[in-house]
């Protein structure tokens, strides 16, 4: 759901100002005694889930589907996924990164939240972060290490 929409139309489910596309499943998984061990299966069962969800949009961003204007009129659409909205804890495990660092930039651990005039830190390496998750294939053994010299989390298949 988008925040744009007035309070008096979200509240009335009749209206249809959003669309629910999914339930996704929560789990403590408290069968795994290891904590990092069940945080990464955690992390691996939500992109897992947001990749199905959102799987039907690959196709459908490359050869489009034909969808009905407010007036009628049918045009042929190429629909992807430009933005995501959530909150911090949804940001970090949507960009992998770790709990307590900038899912966006360089910032570091201490300086999160600060605010200083005319630093600018850059964004994170993007290169970096997918030749990381691309290593999985060639070398599944160095795929921690590598993640972890890249700054983000294990996750094999990012949605």
């Amino acid at each position: 759901m988008i925040g744009n929409i007035p309070k008096e139309i979200c509240r009335k489910p009749s209206n249809r100002a959003y669309v629910l596309l999914a339930y996704l499943p929560t789990t403590r998984l408290e069968n795994v005694s290891n904590k990092a061990a069940r945080r990464r299966q955690l992390a691996n069962l939500y992109h897992a889930c947001m990749g199905r969800v959102l799987e039907p949009l690959k196709v459908a961003g490359v050869f489009g589907i034909f969808m009905a204007t407010g007036n009628g009129s049918v045009h042929r659409n190429h629909p992807l996924l430009a933005c995501f909205s959530g909150d911090y804890p949804k940001q970090v495990i949507t960009t992998c990164t770790k709990t307590g660092e900038c899912p966006t930039c360089e910032t570091p651990r201490d300086k999160l939240g600060e605010f200083v005039e005319g630093q600018n830190l850059g964004h994170r390496d993007l290169e970096q972060i997918l030749e990381a998750l691309d290593s999985f294939d060639d070398d599944p053994g160095g795929f921690l290490q590598v993640c972890s010299e890249a700054g983000i989390k294990p996750i094999v298949e990012p949605f």
